[in-house]
């Protein structure tokens, strides 16, 4: 009991900046098994936050200050790779995809698209049902677990220990994400659907990366997180939930 507390806690304190104490540092991929868990926490703390901002500010800041919110207690976790993936991906020939990422600096590219990603989330997240604040979160972080699965080793590093073959964890959350689906949505139907889509775009997007860099690594990881995000709002917005 105590080491499933230990790897709860372990499990937030990576993926936010909440005060956690890190009991154990080598946890590794065993933190997927509540990855989902911690996506949902996650989106019910953004959820009722942004109903309390509504009684301050109008729709557009409230928002807005959530998004801001988001992305400040993951700690920019995301963000970074997500950068550093989008200038690897369309960076100098002179240097290849490792160099890239390894790079601490950010170029003009991911500048840009770092912007349009953020563009982007604040105006689905302005047009979909606030339960996406919720769903979302919790979708993209068992995509993360599924990528763990079907990545490839890139290069040694943090998020190298997050890759596995373990058909246990798969399961565990996708079962899961799926339950957690079903509480909120109260439909079997779309449920279902949503951890569907979950598996095929992350295979894909892992498949991609595979090939094109070889593996996958943290900052690959960012990367998916964020286009699932992006990926799960457009057809939460598209199907008028």
């Amino acid at each position: 009991m105590k080491d499933i507390l230990n790897l709860v806690l372990s499990t937030l304190s990576f993926l936010t900046i909440f005060p956690v104490k890190k009991t154990y540092k080598n946890f590794g991929y065993k933190m997927f098994l509540f990855f989902p868990v911690v996506g949902f926490m996650l989106g019910v703390v953004c959820y009722y936050l942004y109903f309390v901002l509504l009684k301050f500010f109008n729709k557009e800041i409230s928002v807005l200050f959530v998004l801001f919110f988001y992305i400040l207690i993951s700690d920019y976790l995301h963000l970074d790779g997500f950068v550093d993936t989008i200038d690897a991906l369309f960076g100098s020939i002179k240097k290849n995809h490792i160099e890239i990422l390894k790079d601490p600096h950010i170029g003009v590219v991911g500048c840009i698209y770092l912007f349009i990603i953020l563009l982007a989330k604040y105006f689905l997240f302005y047009e979909s049902n606030k339960i996406s604040y919720i769903l979302t979160p919790m979708f993209s972080k068992t995509g993360l677990v599924l990528c763990g699965f079907f990545g490839k080793k890139l290069t040694d590093g943090v998020g190298e220990k997050f890759l596995h073959r373990n058909f246990f964890i798969i399961t565990f959350c996708s079962l899961c994400c799926f339950v957690l689906f079903f509480l909120v949505l109260r439909n079997l139907y779309y449920s279902v659907a949503f951890v569907v889509i979950c598996f095929l775009c992350t295979s894909i997007l892992s498949s991609f990366f595979n090939k094109k860099f070889g593996g996958i690594n943290g900052d690959v990881f960012g990367f998916i997180n964020e286009i699932l995000e992006i990926l799960f709002l457009i057809i939460f917005v598209g199907v008028k939930l």
